[in-house]
């Protein structure tokens, strides 16, 4: 992020010592906050809305033949995101994945935490971009993060389970969604357009409230 938006709290006490960082009060005012109270329903909306639309608008860009690339990121995680003073918020560091299930396989590259699952089963598909949107998104509402990929369905549910309950706070529209995109089959999570519109939508309804 530009300079200004996001300070240096200190590092978390685990392996690689990640540094934690806190809003200033230049980032409340960016998104038009009264404090930190409003940053899950309005702030996390807004940001997970545009990235879901560019994720979206690669993934449907039309080809020199005229049909959908099918392009994807590759690394869909916190670094890559940037938000910008002036309140636009972009996903850096592209890698034009094409978007062919078992034919890309995962080999240790980037932060495993935004892994989705089907990825160390070989498949590189577009919900499991919509997976590691949900890990971000899920990150920014509570400050934990999902883990690791579990190694079986059983425990992935397990997991996603005690997540979702403890999203309760924030209302059913953050549990339903990010419940979603976190699902263990990629046919159970909803496209980059459905959490596009779902994200506008929770904006919408805490701007009216």
């Amino acid at each position: 992020c530009e300079r200004g938006l996001l300070r240096v709290l200190g590092r978390r006490d685990e392996p690689g010592r990640p540094l934690v960082y806190g809003t200033t009060p230049a980032f409340l005012e960016l998104f038009s906050l009264p404090d930190l109270g409003a940053l899950p329903t309005l702030a996390v909306a807004e940001v997970g809305g545009r990235l879901s639309s560019a994720l979206h608008q690669a993934y449907g860009l039309p080809g020199h033949d005229g049909t959908p690339q099918r392009l994807l990121h590759g690394s869909v995680r916190p670094e890559n995101v940037l938000i910008t003073l002036r309140g636009q918020v972009a996903l850096l560091g592209f890698g034009a994945v094409g978007a062919e299930p078992d034919v890309c396989l995962y080999e240790g590259g980037g932060s495993r935490d935004w892994v989705p699952p089907e990825r160390w089963r070989g498949r590189h598909h577009q919900a499991g971009e919509v997976c590691s949107l949900g890990v971000i998104l899920l990150q920014l509402l509570t400050g934990e993060l999902f883990g690791r990929a579990a190694p079986g369905p059983d425990e992935h549910a397990s997991r996603l389970e005690q997540t979702v309950a403890g999203l309760a706070p924030f209302g059913d529209s953050w549990t339903e969604l990010i419940g979603e995109m976190l699902a263990w089959r990629v046919e159970e999570r909803p496209s980059f357009l459905e959490v596009q519109r779902r994200c506008s939508r929770i904006v919408t309804d805490r701007k009216g409230s």
